[in-house]
């Protein structure tokens, strides 16, 4: 399939989808969401053993607390503060966001609450201050939690089209020669028969929605 035709498909189905989760009912999305951040917590007490689970540490690698990258919600995207929430409770840290629409490059900062993010124009989607600490070293990252459009179950994500996590992903994978596990997080809506791929799209370890969690 040419380029032109694959972006114009993700671009198709990028606006289809969006319009289908915009239609939800806000009570439905919330109980959505709150199944989601159940399922995600149970997959990380499976997969990285955070927290302290029975009064024990028991994290997978060794003492430090757990790493996990996520993003601030916004709109009718799945709602992860109760996820967030959870995590700050068990010890873990967690990294939001900041973009740089000049370079359309991310840079996550540690935040330990929601006063440590701020509004930011035009849409008003909340970033952490540019004054927090960032995440430096790529190695200390045991998770990242992924936005998207829409996925199919082979893994591959629809993103909102600037390609903000695809160059993020690729600065991890040329430091570290791999990337951290990386689930994403959706309603059951969101997935799809097939997502029109190209070369550098990267595939989705895990999927969780409000009924499943999809190993691709």
């Amino acid at each position: 399939m040419h380029l032109d035709e694959v972006r114009r498909r993700k671009s198709e189905l990028r606006n289809k989808i969006i319009q289908t989760r915009d239609e939800l009912p806000p009570e439905e999305r919330s109980s959505k969401s709150e199944a989601i951040c159940e399922r995600l917590i149970q997959h990380l007490k499976q997969e990285l053993k955070l927290g302290r689970m029975d009064g024990r540490s028991v994290h997978n690698r060794s003492e430090a607390p757990c790493t996990i990258l996520t993003y601030l919600s916004f709109g009718s995207e799945v709602d992860l503060y109760p996820f967030i929430s959870w995590c700050w409770q068990q010890g873990g840290r967690i990294a939001a966001p900041r973009t740089i629409p000049a370079e359309r490059a991310l840079v996550f900062h540690y935040i330990e609450g929601l006063a440590d993010t701020e509004p930011v124009p035009p849409y008003g989607i909340r970033e952490p201050l540019a004054s927090l600490p960032a995440v430096i070293d790529p190695a200390v990252i045991d998770m990242i939690i992924m936005p998207g459009t829409a996925f199919d179950e082979h893994g591959h994500r629809l993103g909102y089209g600037a390609g903000y996590y695809d160059r993020y992903l690729a600065q991890i994978a040329a430091r570290l020669g791999k990337l951290p596990p990386l689930v994403a997080v959706c309603y059951e809506l969101q997935i799809v028969e097939q997502i029109p791929a190209e070369e550098h799209d990267v595939k989705m370890q895990v999927i969780i929605t409000e009924s499943r969690k999809i190993y691709t």
